[in-house]
């Protein structure tokens, strides 16, 4: 990445001209600046898959598959110019105000400027999945397609919906965890039964009830993870939205009720512990059905 960096009254005038149509802070404190790495461009991804498969009986076949993914050069926002968190937090517990502090621009390495907002292609991706699954026909009058995953997925890239930025610049590598689509199992039923002509031609329970087949489909999976966030700039970084708390092991004392691991307490200016995407949302099981008639 090529980076220019100018100091004093010329910085402000290129930051706060026109051209970048960036307004500066209430007070004239600085702006910032967005820009593109120079080594930008769209990530990639390596995929590699093994199925081994046997027929179990005739029109009835197993399926034992391994997937590999991983996803090279993703994008994610970095700050250049992050603040100092530590020496802010000690200059607000020494009495000064948040004014003063503003006033200081969160000490930040190049005081004349803000963030500078840099979007990258550094963040990363893996995959791991295995699959196994049982498909075709059982008799004359059922299909079945039944399926079980067990997969693991971790990254260290933003999350788009909600969009995420990093809880500390200087620490990328603490936001590698669980992705916000990882599920470790999910299994799937699916299968067709043609109830066919059980009822003799002519009858009004065959007018009614024959040619008939029911299609019913049942998933069940893990929960996904959750970022759990603070709302609030606990590491004084001027981003509410990405600070986490800090978490122990299990059983310390003052870590809140027996079994938990989050501190009640919070240490001012520092990132929390608790990695990302740390929690999982309940599971939901997922039924349908579909029924058909054959008219002709």
């Amino acid at each position: 990445m090529t980076r220019i960096i100018l100091s004093g009254e010329a910085a402000a005038a290129v930051f706060q001209s026109a051209l970048q149509k960036l307004p500066s802070y209430p007070g004239g404190s600085p702006t910032g600046l967005i820009a593109f790495s120079a080594g930008w461009g769209l990530g990639n991804s390596q995929q590699a898959n093994l199925t081994f498969s046997s027929e179990l009986r005739r029109g009835l076949s197993f399926d034992a598959s391994y997937v590999w993914v991983k996803g090279t050069h993703l994008p994610r926002s970095r700050d250049y110019n992050p603040p100092d968190s530590a020496r802010a937090a000690a200059f607000w517990a020494a009495g000064n105000t948040q004014a003063a502090l503003l006033g200081l621009n969160f000490l930040r390495p190049v005081e004349q400027v803000s963030e500078t907002m840099v979007f990258e292609n550094s963040a990363s991706s893996t995959y791991h999945g295995l699959r196994l699954a049982v498909r075709g026909s059982v008799g004359s009058r059922l299909t079945l397609n039944a399926s079980y995953t067990f997969s693991k997925a971790i990254d260290d890239a933003e999350e788009i919906f909600p969009h995420t930025r990093a809880q500390g610049m200087r620490n990328l590598r603490a936001e590698r965890g669980l992705a916000l689509y990882d599920q470790r199992h999910r299994f799937v039923w699916a299968m067709v039964y043609d109830f066919r002509q059980r009822w003799q031609k002519g009858t009004t329970a065959a007018a009614i009830l024959n040619d008939w087949s029911a299609a019913p489909i049942l998933e069940l999976g893990a929960g996904r993870p959750v970022n759990v966030l603070l709302g609030f700039d606990n590491n004084l970084d001027q981003e509410p939205g990405s600070d986490r708390r800090d978490v122990v092991p299990a059983g310390t004392p003052g870590a809140g009720r027996p079994g938990t691991a989050f501190l009640p307490f919070l240490r001012w200016g520092f990132p929390g512990t608790l990695a990302g995407m740390p929690l999982s949302v309940p599971v939901l099981p997922l039924w349908d059905c579909a029924c058909g008639r054959e008219l002709w």
